[in-house]
Formats: C-alpha cells, sequence, structure tokens
C-alpha cells in the first residue's frame, strides 16, 4: 500500500509542486501521478499541458501525457482541461507512469507520432461527471490525495504490505471508536468470494479489506486486497 507523508517546505509551490511529481513518478501510479501534476498547473498559472510535458522530458522525469479520442455517455460525463475545469474538450487526457520506452510504445497506439500526440495534448482534458461541484471540492485538505494537489508540503512516499496497513488501521480503530472493529460486505469476487471493508457507522475506514474464500478442503482462506 502506498503512503504519503508532507513535510513542511519553504519552497515556492511552484517548485515544490514538480518536485512532489518527480517523486511519484519512481513508485508509478496513475492516480497520483495525476493528482500531482494538477498541483502543477494549479501553482504554474497559465501553463498548459505541453508545457508540464517540455518539463517532463527536460528533466527526465517518466512521466508522459497522451491525448485519446473516446467514446462515452455525454449526458452523465464531460471531458475538461485538468487546469479549467470549465473548458470543454473533444479528447481525453491520460497519464502514463512507466518508463519511456513503454510510454512511446502506449503513445503511438493513439498517434503516429510523438509529435502528433504533443500538438493535442492541449485540448485533451480529464473525464468528470457532468454533476460535479468545484465549488464544493476547492480547498478541501481532508485526505492525502486533496494535500497532493496543494501541494501541502514535501512529498515523502513508503510502501507498506497491506496486511500491516490494515492492521493498522484496525488498531486506530479501536483507540478511536473504544469499541471492535465493524467489518461488512463490500462486494462479491471471483468465484463467489467476499471482500470485506472495515466501516464506521456505514463508511469506509480503510483503503485495504478482506477477501474471503475456501480452499477445496472447506477451509477460509483470508487475503488482503485494496477496494
Amino acid at each position: 500500500m502506498l503512503t504519503l507523508r508532507f513535510r513542511e517546505s519553504t519552497k515556492p509551490k511552484s517548485e515544490l509542486s514538480f518536485d512532489n511529481l518527480r517523486t511519484v513518478s519512481t513508485e508509478p501510479n496513475v492516480t497520483v501521478c495525476m493528482n500531482a501534476a494538477l498541483a502543477w498547473w494549479k501553482y504554474n498559472p497559465g501553463m498548459k499541458i505541453t508545457d508540464l510535458e517540455k518539463k517532463l522530458r527536460e528533466e527526465n522525469v517518466d512521466i508522459h501525457f497522451i491525448s485519446v479520442s473516446i467514446e462515452y455517455d455525454k449526458t452523465k460525463y464531460s471531458l475538461t482541461l485538468p487546469f479549467e475545469p470549465y473548458h470543454s474538450c473533444n479528447r481525453m487526457l491520460i497519464l502514463s507512469a512507466r518508463p519511456e520506452e513503454f510510454a512511446i510504445k502506449e503513445l503511438l497506439e493513439h498517434a503516429s507520432s510523438y509529435e502528433e500526440n504533443f500538438e493535442r495534448l492541449d485540448e485533451a482534458g480529464m473525464m468528470i461527471p457532468i454533476d460535479l461541484k468545484f465549488s464544493e471540492i476547492q480547498n478541501k485538505l481532508e485526505t492525502d490525495m486533496d494535500k497532493l494537489k496543494d501541494a501541502h508540503g514535501e512529498l515523502e512516499m513508503s510502501i507498506t504490505p497491506f496486511d500491516v496497513f490494515f492492521t493498522n488501521a484496525v488498531e486506530e480503530y479501536k483507540q478511536t471508536y473504544h469499541k471492535e472493529p465493524e467489518m461488512t460486505l463490500h462486494s462479491i469476487g471471483p468465484e463467489g468470494s467476499f471482500n470485506m471493508a472495515l466501516v464506521h457507522e456505514g463508511e469506509i475506514r480503510c483503503s485495504v479489506g478482506l477477501n474471503i474464500t475456501h480452499d477445496k478442503d472447506g477451509e477460509k482462506v483470508i487475503k488482503y486486497i485494496q477496494l
């Protein structure tokens, strides 16, 4: 499980956001990388997707942006620029958080060349629900992703095994609520296995859950999974 921590920093957020983007590229996770990129656009106003793409190539950071043609339900979703949420687009922006060799191969599935993809980037957007109200999510720092999008501090990352992450969440639950943890069915996994989540008053309290199934002898088998 990827854990994010933020240390206080005196660096301008315009610089800190790129430092954090470089940090997340070492443990490639598309969601984390995109949120770090959103911080860069937030604190480098006027910069476009191509500006960040240029900087990533100059700094040899293994993150590439790709413009993709896609069909989607326009009654439920819209494509908007990451730095101008009310500017609609016709193509979708995806991020490849892999070494250049693999990223270019993925890019060439959607364009005839790197240059053609580059020319399409500034009109590629992120897919969001059409009823999302940006005024309600601005300035919130409730989660690690919120803090990453705000360049809240100098980012440090660590990998915690799923079992340790879950055990720590259980102990925190006991200390916070002074009772044994409550588990509830989250979803049904392959072949009828059960995915269980740690909850409090119906709200999931841990992003790692338990997958419960049985082996051929009828013995219970429990695995830790990301929900």
